[in-house]
C-alpha cells in the first residue's frame, strides 16, 4: 500500500507544479492558458510519446489511441495529475480503513 501512497504523492506534486507553472505564465503574460499533458510529454521526451503511440496502435487498438488517449493528452496536465492523485489517494485510504 505504501507504493500507492507514494504514487499518489508523485501525482499531487506534478499537479501542483504544472498548475503553478500555468499561474506563472498568467503573471508573465496576463493570459491564463493551461499546458496540456501531451505538450508536457512531448517536451520531456518526444521519442517515448511516439513509441507509446506506435505500441498502442499496433499491439492494443488503434481506437484506444485516437480518440481515447489523444483526448486525455489534450486535457490540462494539472487536471490529469489531480485525477490520478484523487483515485490513488482514495484507493490507499480504502485499503487502509477497509
Amino acid at each position: 500500500m505504501l507504493i500507492i501512497r507514494i504514487l499518489a504523492l508523485v501525482f499531487w506534486t506534478a499537479c501542483i507544479l504544472t498548475f503553478g507553472l500555468d499561474l506563472w505564465h498568467l503573471i508573465e503574460s496576463g493570459a491564463f492558458t493551461t499546458s496540456s499533458l501531451g505538450r508536457w510529454w512531448f517536451w520531456l521526451d518526444k521519442s517515448s510519446l511516439t513509441l507509446a503511440q506506435n505500441f498502442i496502435e499496433r499491439y492494443v487498438s488503434e481506437g484506444l489511441w485516437n480518440p481515447g488517449i489523444v483526448t486525455l493528452l489534450k486535457w490540462p496536465a494539472w487536471a490529469v495529475f489531480a485525477g490520478f492523485g484523487i483515485i490513488l489517494s482514495w484507493i490507499s485510504r480504502k485499503a487502509t480503513f477497509g
